[in-house]
């Protein structure tokens, strides 16, 4: 990916709306570093007509497989429009909507939010986008107070006018397009914060609780840390190489991710709706 623009297509909305199907995938195909199969061509295909069918007439700027810099996240597309950010996961033919796409749509979110240093102040809003399913959301849920919205589910019928809900709800300052995709890698406060307390073995006394096997495994991330403020860590893949701690909050009191202590397990996805599903990793620790 070119240092500046980290995304295999990036274009102007306006530029994108009128461009040919074959223009926006040699721009991806050029981009990746992936065998690109007839699934995977079909899939942006059709991608690249809902985001048409979706954003007609809507001002901002489109990037397709943006890779979030240094954590690696590749969101199928950001729109930016406006003062928001729009992460959004697509599911190409999928008529329900899965728990996992809509929990990975909230990563990309929240991988942007925590990593990224364009994105520390702007609202983001995680879309699921199953092209063949019904029903969904109708707007906006809430947002937590660091601006990420709970995410959104849609269909490909639908997806226009919540963008225009959307685009009429979240208030802010316009985002720079451009400058937001140079914007380097960079961890929060809060993010800092757990990372200091996995390796200088802060506890819950200093207002700072982390979770997870392995203490500061080579290639690991973090989440955010602040059990006095509600937050807390959770630990992918055991904290193995790669794995990362995600960012998740929890209601005073609610824990609910007990189970399988076995090395190298994963915690489950965190919800804002205080709930906590899955494995705690070899070492974990929950709060009591």
């Amino acid at each position: 990916f070119p240092v500046t623009i980290r995304a295999s297509y990036s274009a102007g909305l306006g530029e994108f709306l009128i461009s040919r199907d074959e223009e926006v995938l040699g721009q991806m195909a050029q981009s990746t570093e992936f065998t690109i199969d007839l699934t995977q061509r079909d899939a942006w295909v059709e991608q690249v007509r809902i985001l048409r069918e979706g954003f007609a007439g809507v001002d901002g700027h489109l990037f397709l497989e943006f890779v979030v810099p240094r954590i690696g996240s590749r969101v199928d597309a950001v729109v930016i429009s406006g003062p928001v950010i729009l992460a959004m996961e697509f599911k190409v033919g999928e008529r329900e909507f899965p728990r996992h796409a809509l929990n990975q749509a909230w990563d990309y979110a929240l991988d942007l939010k925590n990593f990224h240093l364009g994105s520390h102040q702007v609202p983001i809003v995680p879309l699921l986008v199953a092209t063949e399913a019904t029903g969904g959301d109708s707007g906006l849920g809430g947002a937590h107070r660091d601006g990420v919205y709970f995410p959104l589910r849609v269909g490909r019928g639908a997806l226009a006018g919540l963008i225009t809900k959307i685009l009429g709800e979240v208030k802010g300052v316009a985002v720079d397009a451009l400058a937001w995709s140079k914007a380097p890698y960079q961890p929060t406060p809060t993010i800092v914060q757990a990372a200091q307390a996995l390796y200088g073995g802060a506890d819950d006394d200093a207002g700072v609780w982390s979770g997870g096997g392995g203490r500061g495994t080579a290639g690991a991330r973090f989440g955010a840390g602040d059990a006095a403020d509600e937050y807390f860590t959770g630990c992918g893949g055991g904290c193995g190489g790669g794995a990362y701690l995600f960012a998740g909050r929890r209601a005073p009191g609610v824990w609910r991710g007990a189970g399988s202590p076995s090395p190298g397990a994963a915690v489950g996805k965190v919800e804002r709706v205080h709930e906590v599903s899955g494995r705690a990793g070899a070492g974990a620790v929950s709060p009591g």
